[in-house]
């Protein structure tokens, strides 16, 4: 099978460029759409300064049941996909992971375009949210089109963002300067210096100060205080002496997986499926790789389908190629998942521990 292309040049889901067209193309439209309607964004003004009255309020209706239509479109989407696919489980990964992106959304989305229509500007809030639906609905789409996760979804992603972050900026505006900054930004020239601020307050400061500075180290050393008591489960009647370690590059954690000494081994995004889990961030499908044990010191690896991108290293030229048929693998040989940047291993053997100790991990702990 031939390298998948996308239509950005290359193989890669994941590159850069993409974003920053991505962000690019929100800043773009959010941009656009607010100077179209800054003379009705001009004469309107909170809704509650109009006793919430239907013309005031017929703008936010339109958009929350734009929402409405999106969330139950992704739960449609779901449900479909469950009943006619339900043996696919990339397809079934596909469907269940636009429905919770839906979900997780919900409610701050809907909490900002309620409070900045109500408190800041019906009108703005109307245009922002409008993009932010037609966001939302884009996602699915986006998501599925290659049949995985690529960047491509930031161009839903990122319209949504930098049109929360500019109704956000707003009610900040209005708590600690008493005026919706939106008004004035949509006349002048700082309109895009404005949208900018709005993204950094929403992201960096919101989903990123607390959640990676604080929530992430917090559940990291946690898990490895955890594992210091766990122990392996053992299994019976195997044929080899050796197990099995799987170690990742040092600029993802340098952790040792292991010991393995099953006869087959999976490795993907889905915590319950499979021994070793990596996050879907480094494009990882929900079983991405299968290893299985076919000597003492030999493993056949293979892609658990054919969406699943693994890379073999060359120790000698230092190039990765991409694995299209099971391999035979042996000690030191190496391996990436996802890109040739992604997570990679290197394979080894080694005698296994006595009981009750310290219990391999299971988890890339270390984000990139």
């Amino acid at each position: 099978m031939s390298k998948p292309l996308y239509f950005w040049g290359n193989d890669n889901p994941e590159d850069m460029r993409i974003m920053g067209t991505a962000i690019l193309f929100a800043f773009t439209i959010n941009g656009l759409a607010l100077f179209w309607f800054a003379d009705a964004i001009a004469q309107s003004g909170p809704a509650i300064d109009q006793q919430m009255s239907l013309d005031s309020m017929r703008g936010l209706l339109s958009v929350t049941l734009g929402w409405i239509f999106c969330f139950l479109s992704a739960m449609g989407a779901q449900i479909r996909t469950k009943m006619v696919m339900q043996e696919d489980t990339d397809a079934n990964y596909l469907a269940t992971r636009a429905m919770y992106n839906t979900i997780e959304h919900a409610i701050p989305s809907l909490l900002l375009i309620w409070m900045a229509a109500l408190y800041c500007n019906a009108a703005a809030a109307t245009v922002l949210g409008t993009l932010y639906v037609i966001g939302r609905l884009l996602y699915p789409i986006l998501y599925g089109w290659y049949g995985h996760f690529t960047l491509l979804v930031e161009f839903a992603t990122q319209l949504g963002y930098v049109a929360l972050g500019g109704l956000m900026l707003a009610l900040f505006g209005l708590l600690f300067f008493d005026t919706p900054l939106i008004e004035e930004a949509v006349h002048n020239w700082y309109l895009p210096f404005y949208l900018f601020g709005g993204l950094l307050l929403l992201g960096p400061l919101n989903i990123n100060l607390v959640g990676f500075g604080v929530y992430f180290p917090v559940y990291k050393k946690g898990l490895q205080w955890k594992r210091q008591f766990d122990e392996p489960t053992p299994v019976k009647n195997s044929p080899y002496q050796f197990a099995m370690y799987l170690r990742v590059s040092n600029e993802f954690g340098g952790t040792d997986f292991g010991p393995h000494t099953e006869l087959e081994i999976k490795l993907g995004a889905h915590l319950e499926k499979c021994n070793i889990y990596i996050p879907e961030r480094f494009s990882i499908l929900d079983i991405h790789a299968k290893i299985i044990r076919v000597g003492e010191k030999t493993i056949q690896l293979s892609r658990a389908n054919d969406a699943a991108n693994i890379f073999l290293w060359s120790k000698e030229e230092e190039t990765a190629k991409r694995l299209t048929v099971p391999t035979v693998l042996v000690q030191q040989d190496e391996f990436s998942l996802g890109t040739p940047e992604g997570p990679r291993f290197t394979v080894d053997f080694r005698l296994p521990p006595p009981p009750r100790i310290p219990t391999r991990p299971t988890a890339l702990l270390k984000d990139q």
